[in-house]
């Protein structure tokens, strides 16, 4: 018998299986898939050649084992082998993309090797084999659609989507009353076990210690408490850049967190923590690490013109200039380092002096004014806004309950309308007056001023007579910005600082003692 590909004899036949996620390999899928495409092989008189296997998702084009199979195929073809035939048990295991399920068909097609589906009837026809591709494709966007739509609905509600348990959580069942407030069927915990040794990685990396070495510290860390998990350097940084530690959700990538309103699980590390935890790891993209260790400003310094970072000048050594670092070379800006240099060193010094003061009446002013920056007159509207929330959610809760007990006969519709009616007021009056509240500040406050004061004056000897690595930390505490413009006269700069948020409150509290004074 001569065959469509030109040759006789036994077909071998390569068998492709897969599923989408990890969660099902210990299931029956891949076997079922498995049994079935030997059947079939069985069943035509074929002989089973390699079966390969994907645990990943039929959108993804680089599946290692889908890959290889083809490889495979065009090898043996290559070598004028006997007939093949590749088998699944579905077309949509072989992919969920039609532009790739149409290539890879076309291309098995050429090389004189059919696709068979066993539940779809053997060899199916091109116009089949595409409608069914479509279809797989769309159902895969409307899960993936349903699926988004229900973790933004249960995030909106203020629970975690459930997935992978964060590093010193776990899942639980959630309780009638969590479900009634919109919960999913299970919602975070703080897992004991665990939940010390995260707080301790969030600690010492706030406390100064290097992300690099925090990480080795967790890798040796026993099993238990890392909760099973293979934590490596990568996954240790994930951990610490987390919201889920201080109960929060990022809704953009550039969003910060910590303005959003906290979540229904409970937390792991303080505001404060965190946000220093944040600080440190972004730090490098702020102020990136200089070998050389010679020049104050560096990733500090903007460009004046472009607002690009500015970087050493190529003739430095000779005339030490920073130089617009874009990397188009339409900016040629350059800046004379010294007079830029000096003129951040004497404002932050100046700064630190005179917060260094012994002076007691000083003292009580500062202490007076910083208490001022940390919690602003008038602004502390948390309590008023958590109890108008309580409000709302008991008018919510008064409607649900009212609905319960209409469908189970013991409640008749006027008692009905009249529940829903007192509820939707309530609910209208919370809303009202959480609208008219002002917007709720940022969680992160500024360290108690005893800790500032007591590197006030470590910070003003570095700055006056430390090397300039030392005095690039204190600067990084300080200042986000430098930006140098040209003045009018040759040689001479104006400087811009833009100041962090411990650096602004530092000179706002100096500010308004000297108000004060006047």
């Amino acid at each position: 018998m001569v065959t469509s590909n030109g040759r006789g004899g036994i077909t071998t036949a390569l068998i492709y299986t897969r599923i989408s996620t990890d969660e099902q390999r210990d299931g029956v899928s891949l076997d079922t898939q498995l049994r079935e495409c030997r059947r079939y092989v069985a069943g035509q008189g074929w002989i089973i050649g390699h079966e390969y296997q994907d645990v990943l998702s039929g959108t993804r084009d680089d599946r290692p084992d889908y890959v290889a199979l083809l490889d495979e195929a065009r090898r043996l073809r290559a070598d004028d082998r006997d007939r093949l035939a590749v088998v699944v048990m579905r077309l949509d295991r072989f992919g969920r993309r039609v532009l790739e399920r149409v290539r890879c068909r076309e291309e098995l097609k050429a090389l004189g090797v059919p696709t068979h589906s066993v539940r779809e009837g053997g060899e199916v026809s091109d116009l089949v084999a595409n409608i069914l591709a479509s279809v797989a494709e769309e159902e895969i966007r409307v899960l993936g659609e349903r699926v988004s739509a229900a973790r933004r609905h249960v995030a909106a509600l203020g629970w975690f989507p459930v997935g992978m348990a964060a590093w010193g959580y776990r899942w639980r069942d959630s309780t009638a009353e969590e479900r009634a407030s919109g919960s999913p069927k299970r919602v975070l915990e703080v897992d004991l076990a665990t939940a010390s040794f995260v707080r301790e990685a969030f600690e010492r990396v706030a406390a100064g210690e290097s992300m690099r070495s925090v990480a080795r510290w967790v890798r040796d860390l026993p099993s238990s408490a890392r909760g099973g998990k293979t934590m490596h350097q990568n996954a240790v940084i994930r951990a610490l850049r987390s919201p889920v530690y201080v109960a929060r959700q990022r809704r953009t990538d550039d969003s910060n967190p910590l303005t959003e309103p906290a979540g229904r699980w409970p937390k792991l590390v303080s505001e404060v923590i965190w946000a220093e935890v944040q600080r440190r790891t972004n730090g490098h993209r702020k102020m990136p690490r200089q070998a050389s260790g010679r020049y104050l400003l560096t990733g500090l310094t903007r460009c004046p013109a472009c607002g690009q970072r500015m970087q050493v000048g190529i003739m430095a050594q000779r005339l030490p200039r920073y130089r617009c670092s874009d990397v188009r070379g339409r900016c040629k800006t350059m800046v004379v380092m010294a007079p830029v240099d000096a003129y951040v060193l004497n404002q932050v010094g100046q700064a630190l002096r005179s917060l260094a003061s012994v002076d007691r009446e000083f003292r009580a002013s500062l202490h007076q004014a910083w208490e001022l920056l940390r919690r602003p007159p008038g602004e502390d509207t948390t309590a008023r806004r958590t109890a108008l929330e309580q409000a709302f959610e008991r008018a919510r809760q008064r409607i649900v309950r009212g609905t319960e007990m209409l469908l189970d006969g013991d409640l008749d519709r006027p008692s009905y309308d009249a529940i829903c009616a007192r509820a939707r007021a309530d609910i209208e009056a919370s809303e009202a007056e959480l609208a008219r509240l002002p917007s709720e500040q940022p969680a992160v406050g500024l360290p108690d001023l005893q800790v500032v004061l007591r590197e006030m004056h470590h910070w003003a000897a570095v700055l006056a007579e430390s090397d300039v690595p030392r005095q690039r930390e204190v600067l990084f505490h300080l200042i986000e910005q430098v930006v140098p413009h040209h003045g009018t006269v040759r040689g001479h700069y104006e400087v811009e600082i833009v100041w962090t948020t411990l650096g602004l409150a530092l000179r706002s509290a100096l500010g308004s003692i000297k108000e004060e004074a006047a």
